[in-house]
């Protein structure tokens, strides 16, 4: 992804219709299936962060992003530390 399109996703993310649109199908998804109170939650290509406080709801959540400027943006916004990896082959 282009570094401007992370710094226009943290901008936008808490408010556009498309990040909210898609955060509150996916609570829909996790809510139906009944996680166990202390379900550990991994998120590949977590962004800038924009679900984490939604998924914590739901248990522990490990965040994976690939870009460094990503993790940065998503550490200044949450505290949380993101881990670097990315799908298939380097998953921490």
């Amino acid at each position: 992804m282009e570094l401007d399109a992370y710094r226009q996703m943290a901008a936008t993310e808490d408010e556009h219709w498309w990040f909210c649109g898609r955060r509150a199908i996916a609570e829909a998804v996790i809510r139906s299936i009944d996680l166990p109170g202390k379900a550990r939650i991994v998120e590949i290509g977590a962004g800038t962060g924009g679900n984490i406080r939604m998924l914590e709801q739901f248990g522990a959540v490990t965040a994976v992003e690939m870009s460094d400027l990503a993790r940065r943006i998503a550490w200044e916004k949450t505290g949380r530390d993101f881990l670097a990896g990315y799908l298939p082959d380097n998953i921490p």
